[in-house]
Parts: structure tokens; sequence; C-alpha cells
């Protein structure tokens, strides 16, 4: 030591009990702390992946609107074209003479369907004589061979979608049953 210096003796070591509480050693405090600066910092960097998909889909959108409207001005064209006036007005007469049909079609039955199924329906030993017709009442008069042939026929025409069956009548001749159905179209005429 030099002659003008003053030896300066180290503390001893304090005692950290008799501290306040604010000014004691917290070593977790520090780990809270980094934990916590590199939880926001992980925080703030996922938040660019979520920034790039949606500038990605902004200019998917980008793009696809600017496609629509182009295709837009293009139907808005074409449309102003007389040619493509004259077919678009015939379209639509077409399609009302084609609902005025449909409406037809229902309000008046085909016959030819109705009396065909009636004929290709007709089992073995079964004989049709006559089918009559009286506004939306068919009536269809025949010979059986059987009762049981002529129940199951009567079934047949009932089942379809075409026909509600009315009334059934037969009586029991030598070696045959004279039958009569009387059947009512289904409701719109069935077709």
């Amino acid at each position: 030591m030099e002659a003008g210096e003053r030896y300066v003796r180290r503390p001893r070591l304090i005692e950290l009990n008799l501290l306040p509480e604010e000014y004691r050693p917290h070593p977790w405090r520090r780990v809270i702390y980094v934990s916590l600066i590199a939880l926001i910092l992980a925080g703030a960097g996922m938040l660019y992946p979520l920034y790039m998909w949606t500038a990605t889909n902004e200019g998917y959108a980008a793009q696809a609107e600017a496609a629509i409207t182009l295709k837009q001005q293009q139907i808005a064209s074409i449309l102003a074209n007389p040619q493509v006036t004259g077919l678009l007005s015939a379209i639509a007469q077409a399609e009302k003479e084609l609902a005025d049909y449909t409406m037809y079609s229902l309000l008046y039955p085909t016959w030819s369907d109705k009396l065909q199924t009636i004929r290709d329906m007709v089992p073995p030993g079964i004989t049709i004589e006559e089918v009559s017709q009286d506004g939306y009442l068919i009536a269809v008069r025949g010979t059986a061979t059987a009762d049981n042939v002529l129940v199951d026929y009567g079934r047949a025409l009932d089942d379809t979608d075409l026909f509600s069956l009315i009334s059934f009548s037969f009586t029991e001749g030598t070696g045959a049953v004279i039958f009569e159905f009387t059947l009512e179209l289904a409701s719109g005429g069935g077709g």
C-alpha cells in the first residue's frame, strides 16, 4: 500500500433475512420475466404467418373479383347483341309453351298410356271385352276363368299410380266369371 491510501476493508456478508421483502433477491422472478418476454415474442412471431395467410388470401380474392368483373363485362356485351336477344326471347317463348303443355297434359290425360296399361296388365285367364270412358272414369268389362285371377288383376290395376279402383262387380256364369271394374284416374289425370 502506498502512503496516502487508505485500507478499505471488505464488508462482511449481509444477513438477507434482515432485509425488507422488497430488497431481498428473488431468483424465480428473473425466470418468470424471461419466460414472459419469450412468450410475448413468440406470440408476436406467430402473428406473422397469420398476416401472410391473410395477405395471400386477399390477393387471391382480388384476382377472383377481377375475373368476375371481366366475365360480367363479357356477358353484358354478349347480351347487348341483337341476335342473342332474339334467341333469348325465343327461349323464353319455348319455356312458356312447355309450361303450357305441361299444364295441359296434367289437366287432360293421354288415354293411350292408360289403355296400354290396362291391356299390358291382363294376366292369363282374363279376357277384356270392353273398355269405356266417361270423364275421369274408365269401365273395364270382361270374363275371367277364376275368381282369384280376377282379384289379382283388380289389385294390380289399383296398385298402379294411374288409377284408383272405385267399384268391382262380378257374376259367375257358366264356366266363366263376368266382371266389371270401374277405375278413376289418379289425381292430376295420372299423366
